[in-house]
């Protein structure tokens, strides 16, 4: 239960921004997911021009509906096998990972137009992201003080977030404009250029942020202890 008096929602949201600007790896999730929601939400917002007929995979309804599962099925999967991905791969690589799987998805898309090559592409690309969630969900749970995680999260998913409906809007609008497969190719160009932030999000940094959080959840449980309240 929150403790102290109480604030104006202008407060909590500027405590929340606060906390995220002056944190650089929350700050530099936020500012790479975006553009990876933004590149992924263009590309789903024309998708079923895409994948039923007329569209190049000339699915029905029913053909369609099979095809959106394959990616339930993956995230789903992805979900389950987290923690193993996390040991095999690193958080760092996995980060890179979930990059590269939607770099591939955007390329399938362009070069194979096949049913079934865009199916499977969907529920490895579903998994990997499903892992992606699950680790690095649980690691901004870590990292944040329990008093301020709401308020970060929230802020967190405004940048994250925020990018969906310009994704679909700008997907409409370039899709409408030079056709679909240019959705396509500005979602990989997007993606392609995020596999840069492997340069900053690396193991040292990774490492160097969770010793901090533990010290500081170490601290914050001396101060309780003590009667004082956690900075």
């Amino acid at each position: 239960m929150r403790e102290g008096p109480p604030t104006s929602i202008a407060t909590e949201i500027r405590t929340g921004l606060s906390y995220l600007a002056s944190h650089r790896l929350l700050r530099t999730m936020a500012f790479v997911v975006a553009p990876m929601n933004l590149g992924s939400t263009a590309i789903f917002g024309v998708f079923v021009l895409y994948a039923v007929a007329p569209g190049p995979l000339g699915l029905d309804e029913i053909g369609f509906g099979l095809l959106t599962t394959s990616l339930a099925v993956g995230t789903v999967t992805g979900m389950l096998i987290a923690g193993r991905l996390e040991r095999l791969l690193g958080k760092p690589n996995l980060f890179v990972a979930c990059i590269l799987a939607l770099l591939v998805q955007d390329l399938v898309f362009i070069v194979v137009p096949n049913a079934i090559a865009v199916g499977v592409t969907l529920a490895l690309s579903g998994a990997v992201i499903g892992s992606f969630n699950v680790v690095f969900g649980s690691l901004r749970q870590r990292i944040v003080p329990n008093h301020l995680l709401g308020r970060v999260m929230a802020s967190f998913r405004i940048i994250s977030w925020g990018s969906l409906p310009l994704g679909a809007l700008l997907g409409g609008l370039v899709g409408q404009t030079f056709g679909l497969p240019a959705v396509f190719i500005f979602a990989a160009v997007v993606h392609g250029l995020l596999l840069s932030s492997r340069l900053v999000l690396n193991d040292a940094f990774m490492t160097e942020v969770e010793e901090q959080a533990r010290a500081n959840v170490a601290a914050a449980a001396d101060a309780q202890a003590q009667g004082q309240t956690p900075p």
